[in-house]
């Protein structure tokens, strides 16, 4: 019998169990890494997602149950969303989306109405500070703004997304005058390196209505020439800086804002011989904005603010302030500005910005005395301030009587604005700040400037300045150039040594220089879809409000915005941040109108002409128990078309003056188109002398 030692045995069998552990390993297959997933998810055109915030399960305009966008529109009108890319599980290389036309039943909205644009995203480290709006900053944060086209020469696509990101990509579909009302649908195409591409569908809903052509929502968004072209390498007024600046002017009238700088024309003389020279350039590079020749629509620009200011002419060339040389030379130019820009047409639009922000007894004075010199020259030009009709301090005085135009927010709306609109004066607002309007800045809510149009109805806000569209320099900087594409803090008085200083991120950039993506012109941002979005909206309102349902929008508009400005004083922001309560209120502003009787019947008037002597007037006869809706076309040669709109109340007559609609001197027909047949004439009256 053959034996062994327990401990021999007890060694044996360990190195059998280790190598049946060892081979185990060769055996069983190694676990495999899981690969990221592409996430896709939709938000509405103001919703704005950062870029590592949790993705979404529904919004406005989508949800994971339906798997679809769904959105409104009317004719006319640009509608957006945005598409969200989320890398779950590891990065997602070669990013790249594609659209779709949208197929309706009729009609197609091609591949050309709709735009693709990736979303660039800012470090937010410092939150703007209370100068925007005690409760306007959402804080930290890698936030969307600049929107860059697809196929950008830089920073387009295809583009990668890191692991536990967003990226998001801006949809922009314009609906043509030619689209028919009814459901369109199409898809969104979503692609990344190694995986198989996703589609996203998209069912468009458009009504039986146009947006007007015109901008009923006012607004003076001011650029200097100087930043835009040192941040596009140009020369100031060169051809390639003028080729540039009309893009950005174009950009601006495609979302229907006043994008506006001030000409300056070359002179000669002091005193009351000052001769300004018209043909020196001023014309030329004016006429373009003014006549409306850069624009599709052949529309001028409208309001435009006058070169003539504390600077021109200068004080120091001309005796200095207050004296009689000074004076003469002042009036006499204001005079010439007068004259000609009545022979071209653009006296009405234009008005005076010469004090900015008056806040002391001495900037009151001046403003009195500019006033004062204004009224002298008996041009007739309105004088416009950036500020309320009360002062901070009784002692400054009153500036009542030296000011057309008061610019100003918070409390100075509504008790005191509304007493000087009483008065016949005009009042505007300037920027924003919750929980007055909202506000400006990068780093707050994706509704900021579409409150501005909801709040200028709310209030009667003539009009809506922003000091600064393209403020790609910091004052505050020594003038130097910003980063736009880096550094999110476009305003830091910190950096000049302000003892309470203020800060803010993207304040004055509603567009970003296109130069480093290889673009000639802007890029547009978040906030000015936002702007675009509210201008839109309020297109609806004056639509409605023509059709006599002013009430019903009163209402509505009450409902979203229940105060604003002095009124929301010491209150939280009173107005809904969830998009879908503005998305509410528009679908029914937009189901009003569709539901509205559709101008059936037509009438044409071949002849009219305002020249001295005319007079033009349009009759109509309602016999019909109920009200008829009228639209009113004026037809020129060479400019675009005029609508006026009217409510016929029932069995009544109604007269209308129409030179005070198309101007002096004017030659033009008229088309009338009603919802129900009525009786219409367009008598002309004229003076009359026999030969001899």
């Amino acid at each position: 019998m053959i034996t062994s030692k327990p401990g021999k045995l007890t060694l044996v069998r360990a190195v059998i169990i280790a190598l049946l552990f060892a081979i185990s390993f060769i055996f069983v297959p190694a676990a495999r890494a899981q690969p990221p997933t592409l996430r896709i998810w939709a938000v509405s055109d103001c919703d704005k997602i950062l870029r590592y915030e949790a993705p979404w399960s529904a919004s406005t305009v989508w949800s994971e149950s339906s798997g679809k966008v769904v959105i409104h529109a009317a004719r006319n009108e640009y509608v957006a969303f945005q598409v969200m890319i989320t890398a779950d599980g590891g990065d997602l290389y070669g990013v790249d989306m594609s659209c779709s036309a949208l197929t309706g039943r009729e009609t197609a909205i091609a591949v050309e109405n709709i735009q693709l644009l990736r979303e660039h995203y800012l470090n937010v480290t410092e939150p703007s500070t209370a100068m925007y709006g005690e409760l306007s900053t959402t804080g930290p944060g890698w936030y969307p703004d600049p929107l860059v086209p697809l196929e950008a020469p830089d920073g387009g696509s295809p583009c990668d997304v890191p692991s536990g990101a967003n990226q998001g990509v801006w949809v922009d579909i314009f609906v043509p005058q030619s689209a028919s009302a009814g459901t369109y649908n199409g898809h969104i195409t979503i692609a990344a390196s190694g995986m198989a591409s996703r589609t996203l569908p998209v069912e468009l809903r458009v009504w039986d209505f146009s947006l007007p052509d015109e901008i009923h929502m006012s607004s003076f968004f001011m650029y200097q020439p100087g930043q835009i072209a040192d941040a596009h390498g140009v020369a100031k007024y060169g051809d390639e800086y003028l080729s540039i600046e009309a893009e950005y002017a174009r950009a601006a009238r495609l979302h229907r804002c006043n994008l506006s700088t001030s000409v300056y024309p070359e002179y000669a003389g002091s005193g009351s011989g000052t001769v300004v020279i018209w043909d020196s350039w001023h014309d030329a590079f004016a006429e373009r904005y003014l006549d409306g020749t850069i624009f599709a629509d052949g529309r001028g620009s409208t309001p435009y603010a006058l070169p003539i200011g504390q600077d021109y002419p200068d004080p120091a060339d001309h005796g200095g302030l207050g004296s009689p040389e000074y004076e003469d030379t002042f009036i006499a130019m204001l005079q010439q500005f007068r004259d000609h820009f009545r022979e071209r047409g653009w006296f009405d639009r234009s008005f005076l910005y010469i004090v900015d922000e008056p806040n002391d007894s001495e900037g009151y004075d001046l403003v009195r005395y500019y006033g004062g010199l204004v009224d002298r020259s008996g041009t007739g030009f309105p004088l416009m301030v950036t500020e309320s009709p009360l002062p901070d301090e009784p002692s400054w005085g009153s500036l009542v009587g030296a000011v057309d135009i008061w610019c100003a927010g918070g409390n100075a709306w509504p008790g005191p604005m509304w007493e000087r609109q009483a008065a016949g004066e005009s009042c505007w607002t300037y920027n924003g700040g919750e929980p007055y309007a909202g506000s400006q800045i990068m780093d707050t809510s994706g509704l900021g400037p579409r409150t501005w149009a909801w709040i200028a109805r709310r209030y009667g806000v003539e009009c809506w300045l922003l000091w600064d569209a393209c403020y790609f320099k910091d004052i505050y900087n020594g003038y130097a150039a910003n980063d736009v594409w880096v550094d999110p803090l476009t305003f830091d008085q910190r950096r000049a040594g302000v003892t309470w200083p203020d800060w803010g991120n993207g304040d004055g950039t509603l567009f970003y220089p296109g130069t480093p993506r290889g673009i000639a012109g802007p890029v547009c941002s978040l906030r000015l879809k936002s702007w675009r979005r509210g201008a839109q909206d309020f297109e609806y309102m004056w639509l409605l409000e023509q059709r006599g349902r002013g009430g019903f929008v009163d209402n509505l508009v009450a409902e979203v915005i229940p105060s604003a400005f002095g009124d929301a004083e010491g209150n939280p922001t009173a107005w809904s941040k969830n998009a879908s309560t503005w998305e509410e209120a528009r679908i029914a502003m937009g189901n009003a109108l569709a539901a509205l009787p559709a101008y059936a019947y037509d009438y044409y008037f071949a002849e009219g002409y305002t020249g001295s002597g005319f007079q033009v007037w349009l009759c109509f006869g309602n016999s019909a128990c109920e009200e008829i809706g009228v639209r009113i076309t004026f037809l020129y040669k060479g400019l675009p078309p005029g609508e006026h709109y009217l409510t016929l109340p029932p069995s009544s007559r109604t007269t209308i003056y129409v030179n005070p609609y198309v101007g002096d001197d004017v030659e033009f027909s008229t088309m009338v188109e009603s919802t129900a047949p009525l009786t219409c004439e367009r008598p002309i009256y004229f003076d009359y002398a026999a030969p001899p």
